[in-house]
């Protein structure tokens, strides 16, 4: 008995081409950013703290893993800031596909709860910082400033 050939569902990883011919952000240059965050309450918290520093631009935004995935593959950002609770496909797995695609694209990652395990996680998968948003803006905002040298 012969079985037929199934194709295999992409995984998340091999939805982002690798690009080689990334953009370096310039000091003249503002840093394009995508947001994902299931909750449009985080997103707009988001955004009103990158317009206040200044120097960035949200380039899209998502509200779950797929889109974010796909999103980031359209737009290349230099700064991807993405929740950890994502549904359909979490924010751990995401990061690693940006950072497999992308390895110079600086990721912030958000989470509700601050935990070592969540820090650690985040760090081995290339997080450049990880964020509560429960503590509101303030943490955002300084790894933000910390990434594009106004700290």
């Amino acid at each position: 008995m012969t079985q037929a050939a199934h194709p295999a569902t992409p995984r998340p990883s091999d939805m982002i081409e690798p690009s080689l011919d990334h953009e370096q952000p310039s000091a003249e240059r503002e840093m394009r950013v995508l947001v994902a965050d299931k909750s449009s309450e985080v997103r707009r918290m988001i955004s009103k703290v990158l317009k206040l520093l200044g120097g960035f631009k949200i380039v899209s935004e998502a509200n779950n893993g797929q889109e974010a995935l796909e999103l980031f593959s359209q737009f290349r950002p230099d700064v991807a800031i993405i929740a950890v609770a994502l549904t359909d496909i979490n924010g751990f797995e995401v990061l690693a596909s940006i950072k497999r695609a992308m390895p110079a694209c600086v990721v912030i990652l958000t989470s509700r709860q601050q935990s070592p395990a969540v820090e650690s996680a985040g760090a081995l998968l290339g997080a450049t910082s990880v964020c509560s948003v429960l503590e509101g803006p303030a943490q955002i905002r300084r790894a933000l400033l910390t990434i594009s040298g106004k700290s």
